[in-house]
């Protein structure tokens, strides 16, 4: 009988090694958090003062929404658990995300995608990380570009099943220094500490105050969302998601109608400022981190939060159009600290072989191990990994 794989949906889709009758017998996303929600109430320290002034009947939780059937969830893994996403990342634990689409001269630099595939593939090649480069026109459901961020992570969870965390950077940001990896760098329990910022106003998207402010403390063991929280307020050009259910949840809500339809100045970095504000759960796995921590800007942002020798990274929001960006970029390239970049990824880039946008909404993604194990095997055929 010819096999198939499953196409992965808004929420999520199970890996191929999970059969029919696996997913009749485990919990939808819905009636999985709220066995989550439901443990951490029975063993949950104090609560600390909420981060935001306002209780919002919005962010209240409606018992009525979980709803039990037979569709598992993204996170069935024991080794996703909080306790187990705090250890030693190993190969594969961790996929860095690019996405674009279009010609190689982004903001007006020439040959841009070539310099990050570059800048991205040698660091996930020093530290054993796996790299996915989407073509995010192939995501489109009929809104907004920038909406589409929230479908391809969806499918990179699909895609790659061994990862715990999935990193999302922008085009626009370039690795600074290959020698520091992010597990030292931010997810290891004691970077995560001293990383985070406490108590702290948080600016609403573009700047200028918001009125509500990061949580009072925070154990990073409860961390399920790492971002950057400075002058522009938090961006979502650069983050970090654990593999958890409070993910398959929050995307799921991020990418719902109700903020999809809003008329806001910045998509889908408003939609996550929404969530965050309105939502006590979403606040209490959110870790904030200092701006220069993951979103360091050049000295030209009016903002501050300007990159400094030993910043791991510098994003070029808001670079000032194809005037101002191509030289802008190459001041900061010639400052990162130099790396031999692995031969093979020069050939590739050479000879056109690059995996630039090479993963497109239903097709398999050439540099998976998914990918990779299938292609052996004639007798199974993919279908769409994407969603409808």
């Amino acid at each position: 009988m010819e096999q198939t794989f499953p196409a992965s949906t808004p929420s999520w889709s199970p890996p191929p090694h999970i059969s029919v009758q696996d997913q009749q017998q485990k919990e939808t996303p819905e009636a999985s958090l709220l066995s989550f929600i439901q443990n951490q109430e029975e063993t949950k320290r104090p609560e600390p003062p909420l981060p935001t002034p306002v209780q919002s009947q919005e962010g209240k939780q409606n018992p009525e929404i979980w709803r039990a059937s037979s569709k598992p969830t993204a996170s069935e893994d024991p080794s996703t658990s909080p306790s187990a996403h705090m250890a030693p990342l190993e190969k594969g634990d961790l996929l860095m995300i690019t996405a674009s689409a279009g010609t190689n001269k982004f903001l007006g630099i020439p040959n841009i995608k070539n310099m990050v595939y570059e800048n991205r593939m040698t660091y996930a090649n020093k530290w054993g990380y796996d790299f996915m480069w989407a073509n995010i026109s192939s995501y489109d459901f009929g809104e907004q570009v920038y909406w589409n961020k929230i479908p391809i992570l969806q499918d990179a969870l699909v895609r790659y099943p061994k990862a715990k965390w999935i990193w999302w950077m922008d085009i626009d940001i370039i690795i600074m220094n290959m020698e520091v990896d992010m597990y030292t760098h931010l997810l290891s329990p004691e970077a995560m500490a001293k990383q985070l910022v406490y108590d702290q106003p948080i600016n609403k998207p573009g700047g200028g105050p918001s009125g509500w402010r990061t949580a009072a403390e925070m154990d990073p063991k409860d961390v399920n969302f790492l971002i950057a929280s400075g002058g522009w307020g938090m961006n979502v050009g650069n983050f970090l998601m654990r593999r958890s259910e409070w993910t398959d949840w929050t995307l799921d809500m991020w990418i719902d109608p109700h903020s999809i339809q809003k008329n806001w100045t910045f998509p889908e970095n408003d939609g996550w400022t929404h969530l965050y504000r309105y939502h006590k759960i979403v606040r209490d796995h959110t870790g904030c981190t200092n701006q220069n921590a993951l979103n360091a800007y050049p000295d030209y942002n009016g903002l501050g939060s300007h990159w400094k020798e030993g910043d791991l990274f510098v994003h070029f929001a808001g670079c000032g159009g194809n005037a101002r960006c191509p030289e802008r970029w190459n001041k900061y390239w010639k400052k990162k600290v130099p790396y031999n970049v692995p031969l093979w990824v020069n050939q590739q880039i050479e000879n056109g072989t690059a995996h630039i946008e090479d993963t497109h909404k239903g097709k398999p993604n050439p540099t998976s191990e998914l990918y990779r194990s299938i292609s052996q095997k004639p007798e199974l055929k993919f279908e769409s990994m994407g969603n409808s």
